[in-house]
């Protein structure tokens, strides 16, 4: 008999954090969905002030979104939170305010300690803006688990003990 689908999709998040932290006035307040291939995705409708030229969304935070996404999807593969080593970000097309996107970041491998992802910002006709690739250094077990008291879980988010037990991680 197959197992019941989780009941959790959602990733932790925090009340500061200037990308996912629901008390941040300045932030961007987004919550970051677990798919079940493994990927981590996020939506975003920019609005005049994510921008900087007239009507066109700052580079540094599509950025900024593209490396949260795919650190957050290198934690899911590995058990562990992860710090930006290398950010490539390749800038195909201007966003417009007002267009929504979708935010998708995958882990590929790891590969010399390191996880290499993968990401990716697109409309929802599937246009492509922004590609992305980076590699991230996962944390200790310790300072994962340290870090993981701080965020917020409810009941539709991955636990944290899944989080710490998940694919590749290091004991």
């Amino acid at each position: 008999m197959a197992e019941p689908a989780p009941r959790w999709r959602f990733l932790p998040h925090s009340l500061g954090c200037y990308i996912c932290g629901e008390a941040n006035p300045l932030g961007l307040q987004r919550r970051f969905l677990l798919r079940e291939d493994g990927a981590v995705e996020t939506e975003f409708l920019p609005q005049i002030e994510h921008c900087g030229y007239q009507g066109i969304v700052h580079g540094g935070i599509l950025g900024a979104l593209l490396d949260e996404t795919m650190g957050w999807a290198c934690c899911v593969r590995g058990g562990r939170l992860c710090l930006t080593a290398d950010l490539r970000l390749r800038f195909l097309r201007s966003v417009p305010k007002g267009r929504k996107v979708i935010v998708r970041g995958e882990a590929v491998e790891r590969r010399q300690g390191f996880w290499r992802a993968q990401g990716q910002i697109r409309d929802e006709e599937g246009t492509l803006f922004v590609r992305g690739e980076g590699l991230y250094s996962p944390m200790s077990r310790e300072r994962t688990e340290e870090i993981l008291r701080c965020l917020l879980f409810d009941e539709d988010t991955l636990p944290a003990e899944a989080i710490l037990k998940a694919g590749d991680g290091e004991p």
